[in-house]
C-alpha cells in the first residue's frame, strides 16, 4: 500500500506556512478556507528529481537545487520546505499507487541570499 511505503521511508520535513502568503484550500462546497501561520512538521520523503519533474517546472527558468516531496500530508503551493535551504513549492501533483493518492511537491530552492 502506499501509505506503508510511504510511512516507512519517511522523515519529519519542516513546513512552514506564511499568513502572508495568503495560502488556502477549499472545503467540500468549494468554498476558500485560509490556511494558518504554521511551523511544523509533516512525514514525508525527500528525492531527487527525474527529468519529468524538471518539465514541469515553468519553462526557461534554472534552478540549481530542486527537490521532490512525496507525502500523505496536506501541502500547498505557498508552503516553504525547510531542508538545507529553504525551498518553495513550485509544482504540486497528486501521486497514485492502485486507490491511494499521496502528493508529490517539486520544491526549488529561493533565492540564496535568503539562506545565508
Amino acid at each position: 500500500m502506499l501509505s506503508d511505503i510511504i510511512s516507512r521511508h519517511s522523515e519529519p520535513i519542516t513546513i512552514v506556512r506564511n499568513r502572508d502568503n495568503e495560502a488556502f484550500e477549499y472545503n467540500e462546497e468549494g468554498e476558500a478556507i485560509k490556511l494558518e501561520t504554521l511551523e511544523g512538521e509533516i512525514l514525508g520523503n525527500i528525492q531527487s528529481p527525474n527529468q519529468r519533474d524538471l518539465e514541469s517546472l515553468p519553462e526557461g527558468e534554472r534552478h540549481n537545487r530542486i527537490i521532490v516531496v512525496y507525502t500523505l500530508d496536506r501541502i500547498s503551493m505557498k508552503d516553504i520546505i525547510k531542508d538545507d535551504y529553504d525551498y518553495s513549492v513550485e509544482a504540486l501533483r497528486p501521486f497514485r499507487m492502485n486507490s491511494q493518492v499521496a502528493m508529490k511537491a517539486i520544491c526549488v530552492a529561493q533565492s540564496e541570499n535568503d539562506n545565508e
